[in-house]
């Protein structure tokens, strides 16, 4: 049990681990799946941890008598020191007892509210990656804010996660002030906000949403294909000074409100992004790279390829993009995806031929054999040809046919390097999140000396 170990693990967007972190799943093998969830019980590992976690709780409480007595301002800057400390590659438990000593005394300033020792313990055990169970409702706000401060001080991104909608606004109302007093920026995602809006929120360094919405968000940022497909093109993006083209900024650390309901009541529930959400966002920016490309020059803006059916930019096609790309809206912020897009629309424009390359019949692109003449069903252009081809020629869009519009919780969540939560103390579904996820159950009640 160390959690600044467990901190030091966790990946965060940057150079080394590319824009977009997130876990790979790797399918268990039969042992894995055999002994995958079993646990143990150990009097001897129970009555370590419990040890262990007094001994903790007894160095908050000395840190902030220690602190007690320091100004406003003093308080701000021993929190800038220690943000300093926790983004170094070495951690110590002693730091993360400071940390935890220093939110609750912001919180006793800002908020009016001195944690309780349920709550620090509460967070402590979340920042393990476990879920704590909490006997009290009205504790969960604060533990979950201890926890996600902690993280967030450290560089790490976290979605603080519920299960609704109606949740999000007045937990983020409850808590903000904290945050700011720890110089946090907060984040929280409603199904009213626009996509550029969106990504504002999710640029935070703690964001609340709902899972429904973090789940569609994801959806979109794999239908836009503006996740980074590999570390390589990752750090080109970045490198090229592009933008990101992103809602979210990778799963990094989730943390569950009413881990129970989420985590295991709507896990195995199937969330689709609609094929009317998905023509919405693929057409917008389809007809703006088509309306970018018949106004560029041959030869001055772009070359074309006929052989391999291909048009490419020149320095001066690039230049002008480049000023566009700053009125357009957030999919076309990294440069590489706008400029990849554009080309296309330049090949459909100047290389692709109708009753050469294509037939419309019923309103609907059919590609043809250039030699044989012959029409080829059910084939498609990859890579978004296809649908500036259909908008080209005005002909109604055909399906979409792309297989990362739908994923079910349970495979969402698994794919967060660190995920972790508070249930209400009942215990019956501790074997399940232990096999379903590999997540350990705590009692807070227990475990509190």
């Amino acid at each position: 049990m160390n959690p600044a170990e467990n901190l030091l693990k966790i990946p965060a967007p940057g150079l080394l681990h590319g824009s977009y972190p997130e876990k790979r799943l790797i399918k268990k093998s039969v042992t894995d799946r055999l002994f995958h969830g079993w646990h143990i019980p150990s009097i001897l590992s129970s009555y370590w941890r419990t040890r262990c976690y007094a001994d903790f709780l007894q160095q908050v409480a000395a840190f902030e008598t220690s602190m007690a007595s320091m100004s406003d301002d003093a308080i701000i800057d021993r929190i800038r020191k220690t943000r300093i400390l926790l983004s170094l590659p070495v951690r110590t438990d002693p730091l993360i007892a400071e940390t935890f000593a220093l939110i609750s005394l912001v919180s006793q300033r800002r908020l009016k509210i001195k944690p309780l020792g349920t709550q620090l313990m509460a967070a402590r055990i979340m920042l393990d990656g476990q879920v704590a169970e909490m006997t009290v409702h009205e504790e969960k706000r604060l533990a979950l804010a201890i926890c996600a401060a902690t993280t967030a001080l450290a560089g790490v991104p976290v979605h603080v996660i519920t299960t609704n909608d109606n949740e999000v606004m007045p937990d983020v109302a409850a808590i903000q002030t904290l945050y700011h007093g720890l110089g946090l920026s907060t984040g929280r995602v409603i199904p009213s906000l626009d996509m550029a809006s969106r990504q504002r929120e999710y640029a935070c360094n703690i964001t609340y949403v709902a899972v429904k919405e973090l789940i569609l968000d994801y959806l979109r940022d794999s239908v836009m294909g503006g996740r980074a497909r590999s570390e390589l093109h990752a750090r080109t993006t970045q490198l090229s000074g592009g933008k990101s083209s992103t809602l979210l900024r990778g799963l990094c650390v989730a943390l569950i409100n009413d881990a129970d309901s989420i985590l295991l009541d709507a896990a195995q529930v199937p969330l689709e992004l609609s094929h009317g959400a998905i023509e919405a966002s693929l057409a917008t920016g389809y007809q703006q790279a088509m309306k970018l490309a018949t106004a560029m020059h041959p030869r001055e803006d772009f070359v074309l390829d006929r052989r391999h059916m291909l048009a490419e930019l020149t320095d001066s096609g690039r230049y002008k993009l480049e000023l566009d790309a700053e009125l357009l809206d957030a999919p076309w912020h990294s440069k590489l995806h706008l400029e990849k897009t554009v080309c296309q629309a330049l090949a459909a424009h100047h290389l692709y031929q109708r009753d050469r390359h294509y037939l419309i019949r019923n309103e609907r692109i059919h590609i043809m054999d250039v030699i044989s003449r012959r029409i080829l069903p059910e084939r498609v252009w990859s890579r978004g040809l296809h649908k500036i081809i259909e908008i080209k020629e005005g002909c109604n869009p055909g399906k979409e046919l792309n297989r990362d519009n739908q994923m079910t919780c349970q495979r969402f969540l698994s794919c967060y390097f660190r995920l972790a939560g508070i249930s209400m103390a009942h215990g019956k579904s501790r074997a399940k999140l232990l096999s379903a996820y590999g997540l350990r159950t705590v009692n807070v009640a227990v475990m509190n000396p």
